[in-house]
C-alpha cells in the first residue's frame, strides 16, 4: 500500500480537522490500530495543546523548576540549578519533537532498515560506515576522560538531559505514544549520552565534510597547474571582501608550528590511481559527501553605525528547510546567579547553538576549513596491510557491523580503516572507501577524533560575560568550522572563524613540488610527506576584535586575504562571495549613527544579487556591440527585460521575468566556456568553477584561452561567448516553458518547499504534513538565500539582537522567526505558527524576562512545574 495515500485526506485548518479528514482515511484503509482508543491518531489530537497547568515529580530533582510556555510554544525556564534545567528541557524538548528527534538518531546511527525494511538500507551502509553511532560512543569516552575542569558538569548536563527525555518516554508509553510511533509499528528507546554525542557528531560532518578533493584531482589530471591555479585561485580576486580584514598575528604567540623538512619522496602518480579508482565508482564517491549543502549569513555592527549607539548582531543560518523546524527555541533563567540564556539549539542536544545572555550574544555560520584529506594507499598481502611513514605496514583494521533489516535478514558490513597518526593526536581510524589494484583510498577527517570541544565551546559561550571569557571558550573548538559573530553591551564586536585546521607539512613545506597546498589534492598515504603535523595554533587562526571599520561580516566566503596570510593553509573551497559583497557594500555605506534594527530586518530580506549586477550589464555591452537593432522578436524582448532589470536594480523579485533569464544565463555561460577545454581534457562536465571565476575572466581576462571554442576555427572572447550563452539560453527556456515570455515568471519556477522530516530522503514521506510550495524571492547568490529551483535550505533561522534592549535590561531584546513552530505535531497550533512570520520577512519579539516576577502573565499559554 502506498504510505502516502494514508494521509491523503489530510488538509491544513484547525487541529479538529485534521483529526477528521485522518481518521476517515485509517477508516478506508481498514487500519485498525491507529484508531485505537488508547492510542493512534487520537493521540495526536489530544497531545496537539499543551497542557494548562501540568506537574511533574521526579526524585532526581534538586528543587523546583517553573517552564512557562507563550503564546508560540516557546518555554521560559526558571530554576535554581542547572541539572534541574537540564532535565526540564529534555522532557519539553521531548514532548515537542520526540519522534524527529527518534527518528534522526535512528538515522544517524544507521538503524533506519530497521523499520523500512530494504528501503533504509543504503543509508544506514552510509551512516555505518562513516561510522557516527562509533563515534557518538568515543565521543562520550573521551568527554569521561576529559582533564577539562568544565566536563564532570557537562557530563552531567548530558546525563540529565536524558533523563528528562526518557521521563517523559515513560510518561506517555505505552498508550499515548505520537502517532507516527504506531504507523511505523516501532518504540521509542531510552536515551543515553553517546547517543546525543552521535547527533554532534551528525551535525559536524554536516557541517564540514567534504569530498572536493577527488574532484579537483580529477580536474588537475587533465589540466595544466597554470590553468587550474586559474579555475581554484590560490589567492583572492580583487573584488573579494574576505571575512577578516587586516589580520596581524599578535606578536608574542611564537613561530608558526613547523616539522623538520626532510628529503623528497617518489611520486606515486596519484592521479592515475584516482583516474582508475574513482572514475570507476563515481555512485559510490557521490554518496560520500555533500549529503547536505548548508551556507548563512551573520553580521555584526557596532555602536558607531547604529543610531541607539549599541552593537546590533543578525544572523541568518541557511540549512534545511523542513517541520518540524531543525531548531528548538528556549530561554532560561538561573534563579540563584541571574544568569539568563535565549536561543536555539538542534532537538536532541541541551546547548545552545546561537543565542543570547544577559551580556552577550552570537551567531553563527559556516567557515571556509579544509579538515578532510584522502589518501592514497599502497597495498599488500590481499589488500590487508597497507603502508605507512615509509616503512612501516601495517594491518588494516576491520569494523563489522550488523544493520537489522525489516523482514530481511541481518546485513553484515565491513568496514576497513586506516590510521594516519603521524601525529601523535591523531589516533583515529580513517575509513576505507574503495580499493582498485592494490591500491585505496582513505579519508581523514577531523570529525573522526570524537573531540567534544564543540560541546565545550559552547557550554563556555554560553556562561561567557565579555569578549575574553567567549575567545577562551572558542579555545576549546574542534569542529565543524564556523564564523562566530559576537557583541556585548559592553560595545564590543568580533568575528572569529574557529576550527581545528589540519597543519600538512611532515616535508616542513606546506606546498607541493608543483605549487598546490597539500589538502587540495589526492594524497600521498605511503610516506609522511602529506601527513598531518597538528593544527594551527588559536592565536593565528584569523579573527578579529573591534575593527577600524565598525562591523564584520561573513557570508561564508574566503576567510582572510591569502596573499598576506601565507603562514598556513586554511582552504581552497569557499563561497562565491556574492552574499558578503552585498552585506559589506550596505554596511560600508552606512553613515554614522544611521543603522536601525528595522534597517537590518530589511537587510536579512534583501534580494539584491550582486553576481547579475556584475554580469547583466557585460551582456548588454556585448549585445548591443554585436547586433545594433534586434531582429529577433524574442531576442529583442529578453534584452529589453534585462535592460529594465538592470536599471532598476537586478532583486530576484519572484514576481520578474529577468531572474528567470539570468538564471539559466549564468548556467549556459559556464557550459559554453568551460565544456570544449573539459570534453578535449577528458574532464567530468560537472566539475564546475565557481561564478566567481567566471566572474574575474569575464571583467580582468575577456580574452583567455578559455574563451576560445577549440571546436571552432574563430578565436572567441568572452563576449562571444556570452552571446551565444543568451540565445542557449532563450532556446531552453522556449523549449521549457513555452513561447510566451510572460510565462516566464521567477516565481513559477523558483518555489519553496517545506517538507516534513525533509532530512536524509524522508522528505515526502507524508506529503500531507508538508507545508505546500509558494513562489519564493532570491536566489543562490543574494543575501535572503534560496538557491535551485526546489527549495529545500536556506534561512534555517532568522534573528537580530538588539544590545540597547539588552543593556537595558527590557523585557524584549530582540528578534527572531523560523520555518516552522515550536511543535512536531502536525495537529498542533504551533506545528507552523512561526512559518507565516518567517515567509513574510516579520518576526516575533524575543521575550527575555529575566525573573519570575518579570513574566508578562497574559503571555503564559501553559505551565510546567518540575518538583521532586
Amino acid at each position: 500500500m502506498n504510505k502516502r495515500l494514508i494521509f491523503a485526506s489530510i488538509k491544513e485548518g484547525v487541529a479538529a480537522g485534521l483529526t477528521i479528514g485522518l481518521v476517515v482515511m485509517l477508516v478506508i484503509y481498514n487500519l485498525g490500530g491507529l484508531l485505537s482508543p488508547v492510542g493512534g491518531v487520537w493521540n495526536s489530537s489530544n497531545q496537539a495543546y499543551y497542557p494548562k497547568y501540568m506537574e511533574i515529580h521526579d526524585s532526581s530533582l534538586d528543587g523546583q523548576v517553573t517552564a512557562y510556555r507563550d503564546l508560540l510554544g516557546i518555554p521560559h525556564i526558571f530554576t535554581e540549578s542547572e541539572a534541574d534545567f537540564a532535565f526540564a528541557i529534555g522532557y519539553l524538548q521531548a514532548q515537542d519533537r520526540l519522534f524527529s528527534i527518534d527518528v534522526m538518531l535512528r538515522f544517524v546511527q544507521g538503524r533506519v532498515a530497521e523499520f523500512l525494511g530494504e528501503d533504509g538500507l543504503d543509508v544506514d551502509i552510509g551512516s555505518r560506515r562513516m561510522g557516527f553511532g562509533r563515534l557518538g560512543r568515543q565521543m562520550w569516552a573521551n568527554l569521561l576522560n576529559s582533564t577539562n575542569p568544565d566536563a564532570p558538569e557537562l557530563a552531567s548536563l548530558l546525563w540529565r538531559f536524558c533523563d528528562g527525555l526518557n521521563r517523559y518516554i515513560s510518561d506517555i508509553s505505552p498508550n499515548n505514544l505520537p502517532m507516527e510511533y504506531l504507523y511505523l509499528g516501532i518504540q521509542p528507546e531510552s536515551f543515553e549520552p553517546q547517543d546525543l554525542c552521535s547527533l554532534f557528531i551528525f551535525f559536524e560532518y554536516m557541517l564540514s565534510f567534504s569530498g572536493h578533493d577527488l574532484q579537483i584531482t580529477r580536474l588537475a589530471d587533465g589540466l595544466t597547474k597554470d590553468t587550474l591555479f586559474e579555475l581554484i585561485p590560490i589567492d583572492p580576486y580583487p573584488f573579494e571582501v574576505p571575512i577578516i580584514p587586516n589580520f596581524t598575528v599578535p606578536a608574542d604567540t611564537g613561530a608558526p608550528l613547523v616539522k623538520g623538512p626532510s628529503e623528497p619522496e617518489e611520486d606515486l602518480s596519484l592521479k592515475a590511481l584516482l583516474a582508475g579508482l574513482a572514475l570507476e565508482q563515481p555512485g559510490q564517491l557521490k554518496s560520500w559527501y555533500d549529503q547536505f549543502g548548508g551556507c548563512s549569513n551573520n553580521w555584526i555592527v557596532n555602536g558607531s553605525l547604529t543610531t541607539s549607539g549599541y552593537p546590533i548582531l543578525c544572523n541568518d543560518p541557511h540549512l534545511m528547510l523542513m517541520v518540524p523546524s531543525i531548531w528548538w527555541e528556549f530561554h532560561y533563567v538561573n534563579t540563584a546567579t541571574g544568569e539568563s540564556l535565549y536561543g536555539v539549539a538542534f532537538p536532541g542536544m541541551p546547548l545552545c547553538g546561537i543565542g543570547t545572555n544577559n551580556m552577550i550574544a552570537w551567531g553563527a555560520t559556516i567557515t571556509a576549513i579544509d579538515c578532510t584529506d584522502y589518501y592514497a594507499e599502497t597495498l599488500r598481502n590481499g589488500d590487508t596491510e597497507y603502508l605507512f611513514n615509509d616503512t612501516e605496514w601495517r594491518k588494516i583494521e576491520q569494523v563489522i557491523e550488523v544493520i537489522h533489516v525489516k523482514g530481511e535478514p541481518d546485513y553484515g558490513l565491513t568496514v576497513n580503516c586506516t590510521r594516519h597518526n603521524y601525529n601523535p593526536a591523531d589516533d583515529f581510524q580513517c575509513p576505507i572507501y574503495a580499493s582498485y589494484n592494490n591500491s585505496a583510498v582513505s579519508v581523514k577527517w577531523t570529525g573522526f577524533a570524537a573531540d567534544p570541544g564543540i560541546m565545550f565551546a559552547w557550554w563556555g559561550m554560553a556562561h561567557a560575560r565579555n569578549v575574553t571569557m567567549f575567545q577562551d571558550a572558542l579555545r576549546h573548538a574542534t569542529a565543524p568550522g564556523i564564523n562566530f559573530a559576537f557583541g556585548s553591551v559592553d560595545g564590543d564586536i568580533g568575528m572569529f572563524p574557529t576550527a581545528r585546521y589540519p597543519v600538512r607539512n611532515g616535508s616542513g613545506q606546506l606546498k607541493d613540488t608543483d605549487g598546490y597546498f597539500k589538502g587540495i589534492l589526492l594524497l600521498n598515504g605511503s610516506t609522511h610527506e602529506d601527513e598531518w603535523t597538528g593544527y594551527i595554533p588559536f592565536e593565528w587562526i584569523p579573527q578579529k576584535i573591534n575593527p577600524d571599520q565598525m562591523y564584520l561580516q561573513s557570508a561564508n566566503q574566503r576567510t582572510v586575504n591569502t596573499s598576506e596570510y601565507d603562514k598556513y593553509y586554511l582552504a581552497w573551497q569557499q563561497a562565491a562571495g556574492y552574499r558578503g559583497r552585498s552585506i559589506d557594500r550596505y554596511l560600508k555605506s552606512a553613515p554614522l549613527h544611521s543603522i536601525t534594527v528595522e534597517d537590518m530586518q530589511r537587510l536579512q530580506a534583501d534580494t539584491l544579487d550582486v553576481a547579475a549586477s556584475v554580469f547583466i550589464p557585460e551582456l548588454l555591452r556585448a549585445v548591443n556591440a554585436t547586433y545594433g537593432n534586434i531582429a529577433d522578436p524574442q531576442l529583442n524582448q529578453t534584452v529589453e527585460i534585462l535592460t529594465a532589470w538592470n536599471l532598476s536594480g537586478t532583486y530576484a523579485d519572484r514576481n520578474e521575468i529577468a531572474p528567470t533569464i539570468w538564471d539559466r544565463f549564468q548556467k549556459e555561460y559556464i557550459d559554453v566556456t568551460f565544456k570544449d577545454e573539459y570534453i578535449a581534457a577528458g574532464i567530468p562536465n560537472e566539475i564546475k568553477p565557481q561564478l566567481s571565476t567566471l566572474e574575474y575572466l569575464t571583467c580582468y581576462n575577456a580574452t583567455s584561452i578559455w574563451f576560445n571554442d577549440t571546436r571552432t576555427s574563430q578565436t572567441e572572447n568572452a563576449s562571444d561567448i556570452m552571446l551565444r550563452a543568451l540565445n542557449d539560453t532563450i532556446d531552453y527556456l522556449e523549449n521549457r516553458y513555452g513561447n510566451d515570455i510572460n510565462e516566464w515568471v521567477w516565481g513559477n519556477i523558483h518555489q519553496i518547499e517545506i517538507q516534513y522530516l525533509g532530512f536524509g530522503g524522508f522528505g515526502g514521506i507524508i506529503p500531507e504534513f508538508d507545508i505546500p510550495k509558494y513562489p519564493a524571492d532570491g536566489n543562490g547568490w543574494t543575501i535572503n538565500v534560496a538557491g535551485g529551483h526546489n527549495v529545500h535550505s536556506g534561512p534555517s533561522m532568522r534573528m537580530i539582537i538588539d544590545f540597547n534592549n539588552l543593556a537595558q535590561n527590557d523585557t524584549y531584546i530582540g528578534y527572531l522567526s523560523y520555518p516552522g513552530g515550536q511543535s512536531g505535531n502536525p495537529l498542533s497550533p504551533h506545528y507552523r505558527d512561526n512559518f507565516e512570520l518567517w515567509r513574510n520577512y516579520q518576526y516575533h519579539s524575543i521575550l527575555f524576562p529575566q525573573s519570575l516576577d518579570a513574566y508578562p502573565t497574559d503571555y503564559i499559554e501553559a505551565t510546567a512545574v518540575f518538583m521532586p
